[in-house]
């Protein structure tokens, strides 16, 4: 059982990233599973964000997200910007998780050049991000120097990233997967053994969650990602895991199939593969995962898939 700390109950498993690598589809997986505790809304960015840290505080983190959490083994929350963070987020984790040695974490990883496209295809849904592709990730058009300071490519810097959390926490406590793994089923047990639960259920792999999709009311999306009056009044009244179904279904009703699509440069594409190409072999060093496939993918394709 999870840890308790305030009178209430601590997550002991979090999915740290990357984003745009399948982390809403696992987190789709793992809510199926009754001996699983997630909240009903995932990235929920406590220990990244200094905002919602110093207005909630880990008391208040607690309360809101994991008061029904107390009778399950597993608790945990799925925030893919973690990762990139690990300079803010693990000191944070330290000093406010009662015992964090104990804690476990899963990270995810794409192919770095089909990640950066998805995550720059992403903003432009959500109108956060205006400037064409090459702008976005380079610092000049002649040459197409690669920025590093790019949100799009530091996020896609996996072993930079993860070296705050070698740091502080034990090789031991990571599973590291592809995101190419999440679509075996014996993959998605060996997470639920990893989370020290029954491996022996039943699991629905048919939905791909954040499929290339707009949301048909934004007005909507808005309100089922912040907070409210109607929805802490409900949270008194209905099961946690009521609401959580509830809540996957107006998503999934709320979701229109986006045909968005971006022809890379030839020109680009090399550039962003040699920029990461280090970047591969000192993963695969660091974690002993092996990304043979990701070394030849440099083809000029449309970014698709899940996101």
């Amino acid at each position: 059982m999870a840890n308790q700390a305030h009178g209430l109950t601590e997550p002991n498993f979090f999915v740290i990233g990357a984003s745009k690598c399948g982390t809403s589809s696992l987190h789709h997986y793992l809510s199926q599973h009754p001996e699983i505790f997630l909240p009903a809304r995932k990235e929920l960015h406590f220990f990244s964000n200094d905002d919602v840290h110093k207005e909630l505080g880990y008391k208040g983190y607690l309360a809101a997200n994991f008061s029904d959490a107390r009778s399950f083994k597993a608790v945990g929350e799925a925030t893919p910007g973690y990762l990139l963070y690990g300079d803010r987020v693990v000191p944070r984790m330290l000093e406010s998780i009662s015992e964090p040695d104990q804690l476990k974490f899963i990270a995810i990883f794409r192919e770095p050049v089909e990640r950066t496209i998805s995550h720059y295809l992403h903003a432009r849904r959500l109108q956060v991000e205006e400037a064409p592709l090459e702008e976005a990730v380079c610092t000049s058009k002649e040459g197409m120097p690669i920025d590093p300071e790019s949100i799009y490519v530091r996020s896609s810097m996996y072993a930079d990233n993860l070296k705050p959390w070698l740091e502080c926490f034990s090789l031991s406590s990571f599973m590291f997967l592809r995101m190419e793994d999440l679509e075996n089923e014996d993959v998605i047990r060996r997470v639920f053994h990893f989370l020290g639960v029954n491996e022996e259920v039943s699991l629905d792999l048919t939905h791909r969650a954040n499929v290339r999709s707009v949301p048909r009311s934004r007005t909507l999306m808005r309100f089922l990602n912040l907070d409210s009056v109607p929805k802490r009044l409900a949270k008194r009244v209905f099961p946690q895991d009521f609401l959580r179904r509830i809540r996957l279904r107006v998503v999934q009703f709320n979701e229109s199939p986006s045909d968005d699509e971006v022809m890379i440069r030839p020109e680009l594409r090399d550039a962003l593969a040699a920029h990461f190409a280090p970047g591969i072999d000192e993963l695969e060093h660091l974690i002993g995962l092996e990304l043979s496939a990701w070394k030849s993918t440099n083809k000029m394709t449309a970014a698709s898939g899940r996101v």
